[in-house]
């Protein structure tokens, strides 16, 4: 029993550290697409530090510096001169940013930043100028918003804009409400913005950074408003002069058209960030285990018959050696990485959590050490190691003897073996009656 105690550990402890280090947190590579003037067109997935960061632009060269902070607003200034066909970045574990440049030659035609997690996580606005002069800038998310949790602090980055363009700089302002549990808001525009017109080819682009410098509560709904310093049309009047008496060949009026454009700072964008998503350290859950540590009993049984006064009847202690039980428990686990139960199940949620509990029928006597896996949402996997009271011959019984068919005298002793169930959160439960 300890050889196969130890090996079970062992095994344990071997898939134990191969999910722990070999998981989803392992180094990744993370393409940038550059369309060839410039501009981009879709959001890069979410960077953490220790990730390599690969720019996709056919025919150019680049230029890379990483950094230990968020970086601010526009300009970031990197040289070309320097670039080479390298297009592949590798970060380190204390960089929070990496600025890029793409260059086509020694002409530097985008100057980007890709932002690095985990606790970071950026939403995307694309740049564009609408036609319309009484609203001249659009700004139109692109990519899917990111998950927000109570860890993070949220970072806009506005693309596509170049040095020459108004507003020289854009502020940030916010507000936040509450929300519901397990209501991830998508980000959505709450103004209306003329449609977008794609801008001329450009000798560059510039990223801008915009910061709430803030991780949020959870079940809160960050609601913010983008605005610039920039001249736009604020009215248009137009004047009908009817000519008393008319000339001759004249159509009786004139119109005249005025319009005012003032320089002021205006808002651009009004948007919502995903509700922010609490995470959890701990689980207690209920279920049902199975374990293999049997408790035993012992009886006094009949092994030859009384045959006159010389040989009276003989009895002997039985053991019975029971079999294996199922318990209800109450399990408590702790995560080793903070869990969110508000996004869909993936593999990530596999990660072993230590566990302890005890058995809810017999508290003081059975209690369980192991780990537990989220196999689905609000339902654990959990198995380990079994400790508790079962019966055993006591060992002040004495001799025994053989005519005596009195019950043999037991106590109860802590033992251990395996044991492996199943554990349920509250909300698995209530929506099985949905």
């Amino acid at each position: 029993m300890r050889q196969t105690s130890f090996h079970f550990l062992t095994t344990i402890g071997a898939a134990y550290a191969l999910l722990l280090f070999a998981g989803p947190g392992a180094a990744k590579t993370i393409e940038v697409h550059i369309e060839s003037d410039g501009r981009t067109v879709e959001a890069p997935l979410e960077a953490n530090a220790g990730d390599s960061i690969r720019i996709v632009a056919t025919g150019k060269t680049f230029a890379f510096r990483g950094l230990t902070a968020v970086p601010g607003l526009t300009p970031l200034d990197i040289d070309c001169k320097g670039s080479q066909a390298t297009d592949v970045f590798r970060t380190v574990r204390n960089q929070a940013a990496v600025l890029y440049a793409v260059c086509d030659g020694t002409r530097r035609i985008r100057e980007g930043v890709v932002i690095l997690g985990p606790d970071r996580k950026v939403l995307y606005l694309a740049y564009s100028l609408s036609g319309d002069a009484s609203n001249p800038i659009h700004l139109e998310p692109i990519g899917n918003p990111p998950v927000l949790t109570t860890d993070d602090e949220p970072i806009l980055v506005i693309v596509n804009k170049q040095p020459s363009d108004e507003p020289a700089s854009f502020d940030l302002a916010f507000t936040v409400k509450a929300g519901s549990f397990i209501d991830v808001a998508p980000v959505r525009p709450t103004t209306a913005q003329a449609a977008a017109k794609l801008a001329p080819e450009s000798p560059e682009y510039v990223d801008s950074v915009l910061r709430f410098h803030k991780a949020f509560l959870g079940e809160q709904i960050v609601d913010y408003d983008i605005s610039g310093y920039f001249k736009a049309e604020t009215s248009n009047k137009v004047t009908k002069t009817t000519d008393v008496p008319p000339a001759k060949d004249s159509p009786g009026s004139t119109e005249e058209t005025e319009t005012v454009n003032e320089t002021g700072a205006y808002k651009i964008y009004s948007g919502e960030l995903p509700q922010v998503h609490s995470v959890y350290h701990y689980n207690i859950a209920t279920g049902v285990v199975a374990t293999f540590l049997r408790d035993p009993s012992f009886a006094r049984v009949l092994t030859s018959l009384k045959s006159g006064d010389a040989n009276p009847a003989k009895y002997a202690t039985e053991q019975q050696p029971g079999s294996d039980r199922a318990m209800p428990v109450l399990m408590f686990s702790a995560y080793l990485k903070p869990l969110d139960a508000q996004v869909p199940w993936h593999s990530a949620d596999l990660l072993p959590a230590p566990t302890i509990g005890f058995s809810l029928s017999s508290p003081a006597s059975d209690f369980f050490f192991g780990v537990s896996h989220e196999i689905r949402r609000h339902v654990q996997l959990v198995y380990g190691y079994h400790l508790g009271k079962v019966t055993a011959m006591s060992k002040t019984q004495g001799l025994d003897d053989p005519t005596s068919d009195a019950a043999p005298v037991s106590t109860t002793r802590f033992k251990g073996n395996f044991f492996v169930g199943a554990t349920f959160n509250i909300d698995f439960i209530k929506g099985l009656f949905k």
